[in-house]
């Protein structure tokens, strides 16, 4: 693999680690509530950081998973809350807001995630 091809696959990694990195920062200076789903997400990112030195082709999925568990909101890779959700009526009724929340930062990465690596997801499926 040459290195103009190992910098475009570093680039999705690189953001999430500088969201990372904004993340804490927003939790440490303004004190910020830190869910469990953070506490999750702070584990799945950590694992995506130990793969992708380890093993590059485990990393993917690894990445793969984290980004699709964060833009349907089962974990937050970001302190920040921007959603975008369908809310039905019946669904209030059970204490649930909406029935499908798509998060918008993870769900931008996971389509970079997608574009740039799509020559190994493709041979993988």
């Amino acid at each position: 693999m040459n290195k103009r091809q190992t910098f475009i696959e570093s680039i999705p990694f690189a953001l999430l680690v500088l969201i990372q990195i904004y993340t804490l920062t927003q939790i440490v200076i303004f004190h910020s509530f830190f869910d469990w789903r953070n506490v999750v997400g702070l584990c799945f990112f950590a694992v995506c950081v130990l793969l992708f030195f380890i093993s590059k082709k485990v990393y993917r999925y690894a990445l793969l998973v984290t980004l699709i568990f964060g833009s349907l909101s089962a974990i937050n890779i970001t302190i920040d809350k921007l959603s975008i959700g369908i809310s039905l009526g019946i669904f209030k009724m059970f204490g649930a807001d909406s029935m499908f929340k798509l998060e918008v930062v993870p769900f931008t990465l996971l389509i970079l995630f997608i574009i740039l690596n799509r020559k190994y997801l493709k041979h993988s499926v």
